[in-house]
């Protein structure tokens, strides 16, 4: 006998992404020196050299002598002074990806971070090297102090934090103005490109999808019917669901319109990928971190395995989250 199915799927921690900030993991990855010493020595104003951000997006000039912050994998943007007296970051945000305004952006991102949580958070609003916005400082110990500046540009919010000895703010002050003065942008999309040889089988068939090899895998509570991958880089967070559909009548069109959470207010589409046909809803979700997210969700139905593939990202990676997704439903085989 046949068995209608009727398939209600919640999505499956959509957003399980954390904010990553350039305050998130600062205990750790804020300075490469714990105790940082008072100044030894002086640069001319003028001695500056030109350093990208990692992604390509912007510039910043820093002290001739300062090395990137190649292996800070926290922040965009980072350079230390040669005797570890300085430390900058710098990072974009796209305002698409946040509900909030300057301040309120500021302080969510001040409040999430333990190192900047205050109980009577203070901003002062001012002016550097032009630019309005908030200021930020923290003496977190007598060696250590910490300097953040939001402002606006365009369709983005910035911060630069300037971590140093709290002798040295005078001089960090100006470091810190002319990494404000010299932020240039370089493009306006992040450059992404994915090796997709990693081979997995879907859940519950005998089909399988190629990866990106850098992308890695979350094991933890996942039902034995879904895994998920993440990219971290990227801020990509994969489910992929594979349920048997043996003896029940398969209404693939119904079920699309059972898998996203209600009142979400979907867009749905049909969509043909590969060999194969299917759905794709696609909607907005704001997180309690304050942060807008994309959801898309692609539904198949192949050789009696119900197949849905929901993938989250920030709003801004809405192009990349999909091109991406669609790459890999392709190459099911």
């Amino acid at each position: 006998m046949n068995i209608k199915l009727v398939y209600r799927m919640g999505v499956y921690s959509l957003l399980g992404l954390s904010l990553l900030t350039a305050c998130s993991h600062s205990s750790e990855k804020t300075s490469p020196s714990s105790d940082l010493p008072a100044l030894t020595n002086t640069l001319a104003p003028t001695d500056y050299k030109t350093i990208p951000a990692k992604s390509g997006l912007f510039s910043i000039q820093v002290p001739s002598d300062w090395i990137a912050g190649e292996d800070d994998t926290s922040n965009d943007f980072s350079a230390y002074s040669a005797g570890n007296d300085y430390f900058i970051t710098a990072n974009l945000y796209p305002k698409v990806d946040s509900p909030l305004g300057l301040e309120d952006f500021a302080r969510s991102l001040l409040m999430n971070s333990q190192e900047t949580k205050t109980e009577n958070l203070q901003l002062l609003q001012t002016t550097i090297a032009g630019k309005s916005g908030f200021l930020f400082t923290k003496e977190v110990n007598k060696e250590k102090q910490l300097v953040l500046f939001f402002y606006e540009e365009g369709e983005d919010y910035h911060l630069i934090t300037l971590v140093t000895h709290p002798d040295n703010h005078q001089k960090g002050q100006e470091f810190l103005a002319q990494a404000i003065a010299t932020w240039t942008s370089l493009a306006t999309t992040r450059q992404v490109t994915f090796d997709y040889g990693q081979a997995i089988t879907i859940p519950n068939s005998a089909l399988t999808v190629g990866l990106p090899t850098s992308w890695k895998q979350d094991t933890e509570d996942v039902p034995a019917d879904t895994t998920i991958y993440q990219d971290s880089s990227n801020g990509i967070r994969l489910s992929i669901r594979g349920v048997s559909t043996t003896g029940y009548i398969v209404n693939l069109n119904e079920i699309a319109d059972q898998v996203t959470p209600a009142n979400s207010n979907p867009s749905k589409e049909e969509v043909t990928l590969g060999n194969y046909q299917g759905y794709r809803l696609s909607f907005n979700q704001t997180s309690n971190t304050q942060s807008n997210y994309i959801v898309s969700i692609y539904v198949f139905h192949v050789n009696d395995t119900l197949i849905t593939f929901t993938g989250s990202s920030k709003a801004s990676n809405t192009a990349l989250l999909q091109s991406t997704m669609e790459t890999i439903i392709s190459s099911m085989k």
